[in-house]
């Protein structure tokens, strides 16, 4: 595994944001993410887009919806940037299986470990998304 920090500037533009995610994944990005019933403004936005891998995941009387959006994921990019610290998501350009079943100790860390123990590449962001995390597994086949 490798893994590679970008700082980010303060004011990141969302033109320099998708430069940076389609410099790392040229042919493909797919973005996954967890939302809670908060979002739900933001889900209906993105309704005709996103497909659904596993319905409802429950924490703390919460519910979360994880899904992923393959096509014009990259215009939504930002939008999620935006609300990266209180909604986790991971950019990819692969196809992740989300076959496991509800688990009441589910939490935003348990999300992100999917990607890592599936190692799938992606992006992730930083505390206060001021860094891009970007993990790579390429070099581990060699």
């Amino acid at each position: 595994m490798n893994k590679y920090i970008y700082e980010l500037e303060d004011d990141v533009s969302n033109e320099k944001l998708n430069e940076i995610i389609t410099t790392i994944f040229p042919n493909n990005q797919i973005i996954y993410f967890m939302m809670s019933e908060v979002h739900s403004d933001f889900k209906k936005e993105l309704d005709e887009f996103y497909k659904t891998d596993i319905n409802y995941l429950i924490n703390n009387k919460k519910k979360y919806v994880v899904g992923c959006i393959e096509k014009m994921s990259i215009k939504y990019l930002y939008e999620f940037y935006e609300r990266g610290m209180e909604l986790p998501f991971v950019v990819t350009d692969q196809k992740v299986d989300f076959s496991f079943k509800s688990s009441l100790s589910w939490n935003h860390d348990k999300f992100y470990d999917l990607f890592e123990l599936n190692k799938v590449p992606h992006v992730k962001f930083g505390p206060d998304n001021e860094t891009l995390i970007y993990i790579d597994y390429e070099s581990d086949n060699n």
